[in-house]
């Protein structure tokens, strides 16, 4: 059927052949062993060349180390110059805070100011509203018009304040103001009580 069989005679050759080859197959040249020679050669010179660096070094005269007096000057001068840096920035931080601290102590003040002001100033104008009719029409336009102009110094004192807070200048004219215009309602309030007869 198949040309292909091997007879047993053949295998029985084969089987002789492998027999006689030889238990292991070395190369004939070992390459690693020079490829190992070689890297602890090259490695041996580099170890020795950093070691004679080394000695060259610690061996320098001491007239070769010249440099070293100034470096330690320039170590302690940036250390003296770094010292007084952060004391000054200390320093422009603790007024700033005890600036920010009178500042925002004074907005309080003045807010308190504000709410005792507009309190007053709601129920004068409530009264002005229902006695006007009864005034002579310039006094009352008069006591109007002088509002207004409390009101707008107000204002003005209030943005000067902004751009200028430390200007103990404008916290005595604000403070001045608020009693100016206080002292215009009590007086307008006044004319009222007479002229309802309760005075």
């Amino acid at each position: 059927m198949s040309h292909d069989r091997t007879s047993g005679n053949d295998w029985a050759n084969i089987e002789k052949a492998m027999s006689a080859l030889p238990d292991e197959i070395e190369p004939a040249n070992d390459g690693w062993s020079a490829v190992k020679d070689k890297i602890l050669n090259q490695s041996g010179r580099h170890t020795a060349s950093i070691d004679s660096g080394m000695n060259q070094r610690v061996n320098q005269p001491v007239a070769n180390r010249g440099w070293m007096p100034y470096a330690v000057a320039a170590s302690l001068l940036v250390a003296v110059a770094s010292s007084i840096l952060s004391i000054k920035t200390l320093s422009d931080y603790q007024a700033f805070q005890q600036s920010h601290e009178h500042y925002v102590a004074q907005q309080q003040e003045f807010q308190l100011l504000e709410q005792r002001r507009q309190i007053i100033k709601a129920s004068f104008v409530e009264d002005f509203s229902n006695m006007a009719s009864k005034m002579d029409p310039e006094v009352a336009a008069d006591i109007q018009n002088n509002l207004v102009i409390i009101e707008q110094a107000l204002l003005d004192i209030r943005k000067a304040m902004i751009a200028e807070p430390d200007n103990a200048r404008l916290t005595e004219l604000l403070e001045e103001t608020y009693q100016r215009e206080e002292q215009l309602i009590e007086r307008v309030e006044q004319s009222f009580s007479s002229m309802r007869g309760e005075a």
